[in-house]
């Protein structure tokens, strides 16, 4: 697990919305509902930007650096590895999956 990181004084911030707006293939956002980084109500607003093939998924009581023994994030990750095998035999099907 990794320690929580004081982000007050980090002076530049990020454009989810503007990005997401730009990715074609499906995309799948975790967020804690317990981070202090990164304001959960802000990812909440980008799900009115979500293509029908994406996916918000709340980590329950979880915060910004200690999801990584959840429960949703352990199967998604899993299954990304199987999905990764499958189109590195098959090189090419999917420029959306990378190594």
């Amino acid at each position: 697990m990794a320690p929580e990181l004081d982000t007050t004084n980090i002076p530049y911030s990020f454009d989810n919305a503007f990005f997401l707006k730009k990715v074609k293939c499906p995309v799948i956002i975790f967020h804690g509902n317990r981070d202090t980084a990164v304001y959960y109500g802000s990812f909440v607003k980008l799900l009115k930007l979500l293509k029908a093939t994406d996916q918000f998924i709340t980590l329950q009581d979880e915060s910004h650096n200690d999801f990584s023994k959840n429960e949703a994030y352990l199967i998604l990750n899993l299954f990304k590895k199987v999905v990764q095998k499958i189109f590195t035999i098959n090189k090419g099907l999917n420029p959306c999956i990378r190594n």
